[in-house]
């Protein structure tokens, strides 16, 4: 997984720690299927997403507009929203990036298929982390669905 087009390395210097201070972020896991929002011209990649990790751990739903992706953002509260880059249609880059700026925190925005002329464009626009918008966390399509399944995965809690 990329960030801003970069790997990203963290280092953590244990003996600098302060005693008493949690040394690790954890992140939010629920026990029922991930809330997932796909920005896409159509339905094939929350299909894929849906098939590759089950009905019991991922609930997909797909949203073609940024208008549509606002009022999902807080009908559904989604834990991650996927930009399909490889299929936008007629989707507004500064738009859209416009409303990743106003994610709530726990939200986890994803790119995939940055590397595409139009994810590009997105990526100059997204937000970059600090007071407003996490940093759009970007998969290549080369890379396969995997990374986003982790992902997924990750905020997924068996019973």
């Amino acid at each position: 997984i990329h960030r801003d087009g970069r790997d990203v390395e963290i280092e953590v210097d244990l003996a600098a720690a302060s005693p008493g201070v949690d040394e690790t972020q954890q992140m939010s896991t629920i026990e029922r299927p991930v809330p997932v929002v796909i920005v896409a011209a159509g339905p094939v990649f929350a299909e894929r997403l849906r098939l590759c990790l089950g009905e019991d751990r991922v609930y997909t739903t797909t949203v073609s507009s940024s208008a549509a992706l606002r009022k999902v953002l807080f009908a559904q509260l989604p834990m991650i929203v996927v930009v399909d880059g490889s299929s936008p249609g007629d989707l507004d880059v500064e738009s859209l990036a416009e409303v990743l700026r106003g994610f709530p925190d726990s939200v986890v925005p994803v790119l995939w298929s940055g590397e595409t002329a139009w994810g590009e464009r997105l990526l100059a626009l997204a937000p970059r982390g600090g007071t407003r918008g996490a940093p759009i966390v970007t998969i290549e399509r080369s890379a396969g669905i995997e990374p986003l399944c982790d992902l997924v995965l990750s905020r997924f809690r068996s019973a």
